[in-house]
């Protein structure tokens, strides 16, 4: 078990990484007229672009409230980038699809991701990319 001093350099180590990626997110996304969490929606929906995505999906999967997806996916519409069409079998759900202008922006989205990925990875190798991502996801079952 570490010691609390440990303990509270690893909490704050996480944050100024949280912090940090973020920011690096929200930069480069905006290379593209998106902020992060717009990107983050339609990468969503791109990956689910056949069958179409419910709002409360989205939610559930990035765990950003229902409001803040409405705001998001009424912003990505209004871009151009998504629209919606009401479920078949239930005229009260509407399905969020990928325009063909927001597909084209999701390849260009995804160069630059890949960039961004091979800069902060740079000296990380695959396994402990792995592990990290394994003591993370334990991590966040725990505060659940």
């Amino acid at each position: 078990m570490m010691s609390a001093v440990e303990f509270r350099s690893l909490l704050q180590t996480l944050r100024q990484l949280s912090i940090r990626l973020e920011a690096c997110f929200n930069r480069a996304a905006a290379l593209h007229g998106l902020t992060a969490a717009q990107a983050q929606v339609l990468a969503y929906v791109l990956e689910h672009s056949e069958q179409g995505v419910c709002a409360t999906e989205i939610y559930r999967v990035l765990g950003l409230s229902k409001p803040s997806i409405s705001a998001l996916v009424k912003k990505l519409k209004g871009k151009g980038y998504v629209y919606t069409k009401n479920a078949e079998n239930d005229d009260r759900q509407k399905l969020i699809f990928a325009t063909p202008q927001g597909q084209a922006l999701g390849k260009s989205i995804g160069q630059t991701l890949a960039q961004l990925q091979t800069k902060i990875c740079s000296g990380l190798k695959t396994e402990e990319l792995r592990a990290l991502q394994s003591v993370q996801h334990k991590m966040l079952l725990n505060v659940s």
